[in-house]
C-alpha cells in the first residue's frame, strides 16, 4: 500500500512539473512572438467612405450617438425641441434612414 501511494505521489509530482514546464514554454513563446495582434478571420477593415453630410440643417445638434451591429445611430434635436434619429451604415457611410421621435400629447 505504501509503495502504491509513494508511486502515485511521484507520478503526480512529475505531472505538476511537466504542466508548469509547458506553461513556461507557452508564456515564453507568446512573449517572443513579436506582439503582433491576431485578427479574427471575420473582422475585415471598414471601407473608407470620406465625408458624410447629413443635411439636417443649421439648427440641428447631436444629442447622442450609439454604434451597434454595423450601424451608427445619431440622435439629433433642434431649437423647436423636435428629435429624430439618423441611422448610418458604418461600412459604407450611407444614410439608411431617419426616425422621427414625437412626444405623446
Amino acid at each position: 500500500m505504501q509503495q502504491a501511494l509513494r508511486a502515485l505521489v511521484i507520478v503526480m509530482g512529475l505531472a505538476l512539473v511537466a504542466g508548469f514546464g509547458g506553461l513556461a514554454v507557452g508564456l515564453y513563446q507568446k512573449a517572443t512572438r513579436g506582439g503582433a495582434p491576431v485578427e479574427s478571420p471575420g473582422a475585415a477593415a471598414p471601407a473608407e467612405f470620406g465625408t458624410v453630410r447629413l443635411g439636417e440643417g443649421p439648427e440641428a445638434r447631436v444629442v447622442e450617438t450609439v454604434a451597434a451591429e454595423g450601424r451608427l445611430f445619431i440622435r439629433l434635436s433642434d431649437s423647436d425641441w423636435r428629435e429624430w434619429i439618423v441611422v448610418l451604415d458604418l461600412g459604407s457611410g450611407r444614410v439608411l434612414g431617419r426616425i422621427e421621435v414625437q412626444a405623446e400629447r
